[in-house]
């Protein structure tokens, strides 16, 4: 901070005390001010050659590399440069020697112009600081200070041009300024120094001698070169702080376009239309109408795994337990079991986090396992053959039942419905379900108890087969080898008939199936096949939220076997 103290008045102090000073005597005390930077950069300097430095991330401390490396660096012909004492030289003999008529003196003081050759080490220290912000701003903040300084040094150069030119032509004597205070004379070339380096003038006066027009020159041009690159690292800045906003639209162009190609129906257009914004903005579009006066929050657009991945393990691994912490406080069988951290620990690293939109199916009766979702925010309710069981809230999950009793359950008994509002939760796919129950064999045991007081609660326990002695794993048994050797019978009979033939019963056995799977009519079964809160969105395919029983017909040593079919739970 010292360094740098010193180094921006030497760069102020320096220029105005060349141009507005004519004689810098010892007397006063600005000059012992000079003296003291002067030493203070000497002794930089040299213990230069005995600060370590670093190289290929490690810390270099042997003397003579450090000498070596220092010396053949830029930044000691720099330093060497700027600490050369040559002004102290020409210091008295200039003041004793000064007069209108030998002003040529004043052009010799300009070799202490060679201390402004440390302004490179301020933006050598000062990366320290602008590294908290990002590359753009950092370079932003450079140009301001460039110009800054340049502005500064140009006022001074066109007012030591003007006054050494001896000359009623030359603009200080246009302006009458020449015996003027400082302030005075610093204020008309700090005017003249903007006007130019803004190509909006030349300033009070136009220039008459070619050392104005060739100063008037050089001012415009490196201003304009200032400007330019000022102008243009403020345009990125602005655009690299929405650039998650920038991804974001740039993202949806590439969704309404695929949606374009695919001729995607305008329901479902919607659908996901407000899914992206929810997913990226928090909001929905309901939200946003109803409340004109919340703010609107701005799409911001990242990959939060590829975030996550790139990290290094133990910060990988406490991010994602800050993350999902809030969940796996409210699950039962982690809150109130005496597990060790790693069961949690665990299952922070392998969870998913997900997203669903109000009346989405999340998962469907005669699903395969995919994995067990855990309920952070939102409410889902379970629905069997179009009936409406139970509702599950925050800390709630499901989807456990094919993988806690695995050796009856096939398939997932239950579909999964949101409710009216978003929700949110984390899913634990299948490999990872299975890898946990090895590993902590008493949280499966935990959740096998659970499973079956869920079954028990719900009636459930004629249709879901929890033991393979009951009688609804028989009869499920039964009835799934039955279809299963239906349609192997009939894909070797595919192979048995000609091109033309195959395609036609292809056609004829994917209509059966599909009737196999649709709902029968309203009136068929018992039961209100209606959601409580209308019919949950799906696409134009035939609904499997209601698989229920269906006509099915199995070949078995030539006869026909007529029976009523529900698929295995």
């Amino acid at each position: 901070i010292v360094a740098m103290l010193f180094i921006l008045y030497t760069s102020i102090e320096l220029p105005m005390n060349l141009a507005f000073v004519e004689c810098h005597s010892i007397d006063k005390p600005l000059f012992w001010v000079g003296v003291l930077c002067d030493l203070f950069f000497m002794v930089d300097l040299c213990l230069n050659f005995f600060t370590g430095y670093k190289k290929d991330g490690q810390l270099i401390m042997t003397p003579s590399l450090i000498r070596k490396h220092y010396l053949y660096s830029t930044a000691f012909k720099f330093d060497f440069i700027s600490t050369l004492p040559v002004d102290y030289v020409t210091i008295q003999s200039s003041c004793k020697s000064y007069t209108k008529a030998t002003k040529v003196f004043r052009t010799i003081r300009v070799v202490r112009l060679f201390r402004l050759f440390r302004i490179q080490r301020l933006f050598r220290y000062s990366s320290n600081i602008t590294e908290q912000f990002s590359a753009g701003m950092s370079r932003v903040l450079k140009l301001v200070l460039m110009l800054l300084f340049f502005s500064h040094w140009n006022a001074c150069m066109l007012f030591l041009v003007g006054a050494s030119a001896d000359s009623d032509d030359s603009w200080v004597a246009q302006q009458g300024i020449e015996d003027s205070d400082i302030s005075v004379q610093y204020t008309w070339s700090v005017f003249a120094s903007l006007s130019q380096m803004l190509c909006i003038g030349y300033g009070a006066h136009q220039p008459r001698l070619p050392s104005e027009a060739w100063m008037t020159v050089w001012s415009m041009t490196t201003g304009a070169a200032l400007f330019s690159g000022i102008m243009g690292s403020i345009t990125a800045v602005l655009l690299s702080l929405d650039s998650s906003g920038q991804k974001y639209v740039s993202h949806m162009d590439e969704v309404e376009a695929f949606m374009t190609r695919r001729e995607v129906p305008p329901e479902l257009r919607q659908r996901i239309r407000g899914y992206m914004k929810l997913r990226y903005t928090g909001q929905e579009e309901r939200e946003e109408e109803d409340n004109d006066d919340a703010p609107k929050r701005v799409p911001r657009m990242y990959s939060e795994q590829g975030i996550i991945n790139e990290l290094s393990v133990g910060i990988r691994r406490d991010l994602n337990f800050h993350l999902t912490s809030g969940l796996i406080q409210k699950l039962p069988f982690l809150s109130g079991m005496d597990l060790p951290p790693t069961v949690s620990t665990y299952m922070s690293s392998v969870l998913v986090w997900e997203l669903a939109m109000p009346n989405d199916v999340v998962m469907e009766q005669e699903d395969p396992p995919e994995k067990i979702c855990f309920i952070q925010t939102g409410n889902v309710v379970l629905v069997r053959d179009a009936m409406r069981l139970t509702e599950l809230s925050d800390g709630s999950y499901f989807g456990e039942l094919p993988f806690t009793h695995n050796d009856t359950i096939k398939l997932q008994p239950m579909s999964a419905v949101m409710e009216k509002r978003v929700c949110e939760f984390y899913s634990l796919n299948r490999p990872h379900v299975l890898e946990f129950f090895h590993h902590f064999p008493e949280v499966e045991d935990v959740m096998r108890l659970v499973a079956s007081q869920r079954v028990e609660r719900l009636n459930l326990k004629g249709e879901v087969a929890l033991e393979k002695q009951s009688d609804s794993y028989t009869r499920q048994a039964r009835l799934l080898s039955a279809r299963n050797r239906h349609r192997r019978n009939t894909i070797t009979r595919l192979f048995e008939t000609s091109p033309a033939e195959m395609l036609a019963k292809v056609h004829a056995t994917q209509q059966s199936d599909g009737a196999l799977l649709r709902p029968k009519s309203e009136g068929s079964n018992g039961r209100d096949r209606s959601h409580s809160d209308g019919q949950p969105h799906r696409d134009s395919a035939p609904s499997r939220l209601s698989t229920v029983t269906g006509e099915y017909a199995s070949e078995e040593g030539g006869g026909v076997a007529m029976g009523r079919l529900r698929g295995p739970m």
